[in-house]
């Protein structure tokens, strides 16, 4: 087995200090894998019954399938620190936790237009992107952020992560990220536009709106944080602190993704709009 180094310039290899088989770079974790396995099922039942039963918003179908595949995720992960030498759990769970947040950008993107189209003068524009254009933009960029990180993460995959074969996966899979990362930026720039445009709008419709532009907010601000979090991970490499402190994962990426999920139970579009 090769030597990790510290950054993309050698081979992405996971290690663990304590088990010289384990494919992890930290000793990982039964306890939260199993609360956050419970967690995301609880949501998703909350956001599907909302979804598709109470409200019936079936635009809205990628926010409960990203919640079933974090739920499949973590599932998986409270496998695999129990199995710590076998490398395909730990690369399925890794490679879903990594894509399911792209469904979570996707609903946001698709809700922007509607909120703007349900103003009493709808604006034309946002940042001189047409508004009946909003979510094909943001959605194509989401669909390549997709596919570079599939592929990424299938290359490294397939290399079982180790090698400089690993390393041209993590390359793509970086490339990935930063594209998800500009997506979801310039998104909220959109959002924060379109609230500082209508802040002075009085009436009762208009305040459910921005309670759900404020939710698409939160969770975009959400996602945010995590891509840049997961962008530094793998940039950084197995050496690195971020990939080596599972605190991080708990907190950049497991919180972070139960927030962006738990602020449409609350404000949903099918209720809010």
């Amino acid at each position: 087995m090769s030597s990790p180094t510290p950054t993309l310039s050698s081979s992405f290899e996971p290690s663990s200090s304590s088990n010289n088989d384990s494919f992890w770079p930290y000793d990982p974790l039964l306890p939260p894998s199993i609360v956050f396995t419970i967690i995301y099922a609880l949501l998703f039942f909350w956001i599907a019954y909302l979804t598709f039963i109470r409200y019936k918003s079936f635009y809205f179908t990628v926010m409960p399938l990203g919640t079933a595949i974090e739920v499949v995720g973590y599932a998986l992960r409270c496998y695999a620190t129990q199995n710590q030498n076998q490398l395909p759990p730990y690369i399925t769970s890794l490679s879903l936790t990594v894509l399911a947040p792209l469904l979570f950008a996707a609903g946001n993107y698709l809700l922007l237009p509607r909120l703007v189209l349900s103003t009493p003068n709808p604006r034309t524009s946002i940042l001189k992107i047409p508004t009946r254009r909003l979510t094909l933009v943001f959605i194509s960029l989401d669909i390549l952020a997709f596919l570079i990180q599939g592929a990424g993460t299938s290359i490294a995959g397939f290399a079982k992560w180790t090698g400089s074969t690993a390393l041209v996966g993590v390359r793509v899979l970086v490339g990935g990220l930063g594209v998800q990362v500009l997506g979801v930026g310039w998104f909220l720039s959109c959002v924060l536009r379109f609230y500082l445009t209508t802040k002075k709008d009085k009436g009762e419709k208009t305040e459910t709106r921005k309670n759900l532009v404020k939710a698409v907010g939160i969770s975009g601000g959400l996602i945010f944080i995590r891509c840049i979090y997961r962008f530094i991970e793998f940039v950084e490499g197995v050496e690195g602190y971020v990939i080596k402190a599972e605190w991080m994962f708990w907190v950049f990426e497991a919180a972070m993704m139960v927030g962006c999920v738990v602020v449409f139970c609350f404000w949903h579009p099918g209720k809010e709009l």
